[in-house]
């Protein structure tokens, strides 16, 4: 049965995904910067697998099922619990979303890269980046591969949150799973250094942004301005309005805002 499968699988990876949280801490540790490590209760499971722990106990008697991989194809369904889990995710309600995952494995559904994405983007508004790279290692210990939306999520989660080193870290290991680092995750570094208020950061991975051959947009050169002008470096965000103009991006109202 497809679904006790994944049920046993599941909890299985949420034991998992504990300890590689632990050990993606040290990773962005080694990075620059430390970010707060889970408390306790969180270091064990979260609220989404405590819960369901009286559901998911039916399906640890399966063990030899955790070898079998359902590799078919998700029936029509699973587009609109897709599309409930964004919709949950636009609006920061990561509890609801990850009961739509577990509706969408009730139903026999397999999940797959998009589905667990979109649970991470929910940690976005409230920048919890613990809950977010939770659900990444649970993808990872069900063989779920990750895609570059996946990588972009995990990313805009450590941007929200200002975490400039953790941004990074998660760009890099995208990068290392053959994930292209396109134009979006430059931008997503670029906020992060807006959030975390580093204009020389941000023009730094600006310049890196054009140097890998993306060209900037309206948005990443704000991203810069707004950062030069809370610091009050108003020589800084002349500089940048002419350097856009040279480039060919029009200032916008929320540019000269900036000025």
């Amino acid at each position: 049965d497809p679904r006790r499968c994944w049920r046993a699988r599941l909890a299985v990876a949420g034991m998992l995904a504990s300890l590689c949280s632990i050990q993606t801490a040290w990773n962005v540790f080694s990075h620059g910067q430390l970010r707060s490590l889970p408390s306790p209760q969180q270091r064990s499971l979260d609220r989404s697998w405590s819960w369901r722990q009286s559901r998911q106990a039916t399906a640890l008697d399966v063990g030899a099922e955790l070898e079998t991989d359902v590799d078919t194809d998700l029936e029509p369904e699973v587009d609109g619990h897709l599309a409930k889990i964004q919709e949950l995710a636009r609006q920061g309600l990561s509890d609801a979303a990850e009961d739509a995952l577990y509706d969408l494995i009730d139903e026999g559904l397999q999940p797959k890269a998009s589905h667990f994405g979109a649970v991470i983007s929910s940690c976005v508004p409230n920048k919890d980046i613990d809950r977010a790279e939770r659900w990444y290692w649970r993808m990872d210990a069900l063989d779920v591969v990750p895609t570059a939306s996946t990588y972009k999520a995990l990313m805009s989660v450590a941007a929200e949150a200002g975490n400039i080193p953790g941004t990074k870290y998660w760009m890099d290991e995208g990068s290392v799973k053959a994930v292209k680092v396109d134009a979006d995750m430059y931008k997503i570094l670029i906020y992060a250094c807006r959030q975390a208020k580093q204009g020389a950061e941000a023009e730094t991975w600006i310049e890196r942004m054009m140097i890998a051959g993306n060209q900037p947009d309206i948005d990443s050169c704000n991203a810069v301005l707004g950062t030069f002008a809370d610091s009050g470096q108003n020589t800084k965000v002349e500089e940048w309005l002419a350097i856009m103009e040279g480039m060919g991006i029009s200032p916008n109202v929320e540019s000269y805002n900036h000025a």
